[in-house]
């Protein structure tokens, strides 16, 4: 359910995977990124259909808000636990969430209190309209998108990311041509603005 890795820097990285995945799904993109930085993944605890997430869908295959609420109160309590229990300083932490990961890391984050500042969301979407009832000052967000992907819209990316900007958040975004897999280029930029806020920050 829980993997925590220490590192050797104040950097904790925060891991949310996709639908289907494990807590362990993140870890080599996790080392790729900031192979200094601890890591810290937690897994989400709704089924469907033998597969593991983060929130369930509703009858007609929509988004539960609902229960997104439920269960990113849930997330954001035993991250905030986990985090106090290694000693590691959420104003240095850093969610990195794919797919279900970063749809639940977004939601959290435009409407609750979150344990992390900055976050990078890879392939997320927006799973609500609703306007953001948080502000989010000094925090920034990365968000991937591929034309291709049969999951998201360009539409619907360009929603979220309207959503964090409306909250205040400094954001930036990458796009590339092909579908919902991450892609190395993808992930060489990823790397490329993680490096350059972890330098702003000084918390290499």
């Amino acid at each position: 359910m829980t993997i925590f890795e220490p590192g050797n820097s104040d950097t904790t990285l925060i891991l949310l995977h996709g639908t289907g995945g494990s807590e362990r799904d993140l870890m080599p993109i996790a080392k790729f990124l900031a192979p200094n930085a601890a890591r810290l993944a937690l897994g989400g605890r709704v089924v469907e259909h033998d597969q593991t997430r983060y929130f369930a869908h509703t009858a007609d295959g929509g988004f539960d808000l609902e229960d997104a609420k439920i269960q990113a109160t849930w997330l954001t309590g035993e991250l905030t636990q986990m985090l106090a229990s290694h000693h590691r300083d959420p104003q240095h932490a850093i969610v990195l969430g794919y797919s279900n990961g970063a749809n639940i890391a977004a939601f959290a984050m435009l409407h609750q209190i979150v344990p992390w500042r900055d976050a990078i969301l890879l392939h997320p979407v927006s799973i609500s309209a609703m306007a953001p009832t948080r502000r989010l000052f000094n925090t920034r967000v990365w968000l991937t998108h591929g034309s291709g992907d049969p999951y998201s819209t360009k539409e619907n990316f360009v929603q979220l990311q309207s959503q964090f900007t409306h909250a205040f958040a400094a954001v930036a975004t990458y796009s590339h041509r092909r579908g919902h897999a991450l892609i190395q280029a993808e992930l060489n930029a990823t790397s490329r603005w993680l490096n350059t806020i972890l330098v702003t920050s000084k918390v290499l």
